[in-house]
């Protein structure tokens, strides 16, 4: 990497270039580095130019630094437009703008799609309760399953389609280390997250209603529904969103720690619908960090979904077996 660090020159952009020749010359860069193999250094540099010029306040700060230090007789540094440090391996291009926008997305296309579908599962229930009628139950779980499709299409969209990458940028890619045991210590740690948390619940007298209706389990299309949105599409949907994605944009901003803060505060706000939602979240956004710091120590999504998996399984057996 050179010693002297020209944004501009990195990206090959004149400096007057506006945001849209700018996001071009990025994707065109960051294609020429496709593969894990691609130099870290290099792909830094561009992570590191990208943001520089893509924030309207730092691009003015830093050309501003730039006459400064030009002035002085001294040359730019790589360590002058990074001072945090704060860069995975190989660095995203997206960054908050693209979470924030990412966000609305999922909120306004869960809100338009579910209003409707809780109108028809209103109208199948009929005299009854929505939450006694299994076909009513069914189509509301189906609703909650727009939100991972919101989730995943807009991790999608804010960064593999914008930025022209591979879905290797989410973290699937095999992992550095911590294979094959990592999986397994997740889901340990996030049961003993929980089942501390429940006993401190229970020594403050306070016991949530986090339980579905009688009807989700007692008949069959809806504990279908449930299994498979809880078991096979939740762990990779959430873990390519809330750790590929925003964890993912946050750390190549700020650094892994307020990665892993943000993406599990943000993990943990978005179940805030479930039944007895204040009291799930702390335990929720511990996990949240757990699995972020599993993405940070094997540059994988792949074990935190693992564990992600088997947390999932163990719960859903678990209500089972209960009942």
């Amino acid at each position: 990497m050179a010693t002297d660090f020209d944004p501009y020159a990195i990206l090959q952009v004149d400096p007057s270039a506006g945001q849209d020749q700018i996001d071009e010359a990025y994707r065109r860069q960051w294609a020429a580095y496709p593969s894990d193999s691609a130099p870290a250094a290099r792909l830094r540099e561009l992570q590191t130019a990208y943001r520089i010029l893509s924030d309207p306040d730092e691009r003015r700060a830093y050309d501003a630094r730039l006459t400064e230090r030009a002035a002085d007789g001294a040359s730019p540094s790589f360590a002058d437009a990074n001072p945090t440090g704060a860069s995975s391996a190989r660095g995203v291009p997206w960054g908050v703008k693209e979470i924030l926008q990412s966000v609305g997305v999922v909120i306004g296309g869960v809100i338009l799609v579910s209003i409707p579908i809780f109108l028809v599962a209103d109208s199948v229930a009929g005299d009854q309760k929505v939450e006694d009628d299994p076909e009513a139950l069914a189509i509301l779980f189906v609703a909650s399953s727009f939100f991972q499709v919101a989730a995943l299409g807009a991790a999608w969209w804010f960064s593999v389609r914008k930025f022209g990458l591979g879905w290797d940028a989410l973290g699937i890619r095999k992992p550095e280390q911590g294979m094959p045991w990592l999986p397994f210590s997740l889901v340990t740690m996030a049961l003993l997250i929980v089942g501390a948390y429940g006993l401190l619940l229970d020594v403050a007298g306070i016991h949530p209603d986090t339980d579905l209706p009688d009807a989700a389990y007692d008949n069959t299309l809806p504990l279908v529904i449930i299994f498979v949105l809880t078991v096979a599409v939740a762990p990779v949907v959430e873990e390519l969103f809330f750790r590929g994605f925003v964890f993912g944009g946050l750390t190549a901003r700020w650094g892994w720690i307020v990665g892993a803060a943000g993406s599990a505060a943000l993990f943990g706000a978005a179940h805030l619908g479930n039944s007895g939602y204040v009291y799930v979240v702390p335990p929720i956004v511990g996990i949240g960090i757990l699995f972020a710091w599993s993405y940070h120590f094997s540059k994988s999504i792949l074990p935190s979904i693992g564990g992600h998996l088997l947390f999932n399984l163990i719960q859903v057996v678990g209500v089972l077996i209960a009942r």
